[in-house]
């Protein structure tokens, strides 16, 4: 439920390619134009969709969409 809901903010938001997307996938290579602020955007789309708040150390530590997934698991 987590990956899809992530993946389908990639893919409807952000507008890139589903089949690039796994739990492998570099957050930060996704956003090549700006990474940071990229993660950014998703990490802050993630936290309102999921109702909780990520501490900026939590956000630096994790690279792959599958942390992120896992992280939101943990907390939800």
């Amino acid at each position: 439920m987590v990956f899809n809901r992530i993946k389908s903010f990639l893919v409807n938001i952000y507008h890139r390619d589903e089949s690039l997307i796994s739990p492998d996938t570099d957050i930060r290579a996704m956003f090549k134009e700006d990474p940071e602020i990229g993660a950014l955007e998703l990490f802050v789309d993630a936290e309102d969709a999921f109702g909780f708040i990520m501490s900026d150390a939590d956000m630096r530590e994790i690279r792959t969409i599958g942390d992120l997934v896992r992280y939101i698991e943990e907390r939800i």
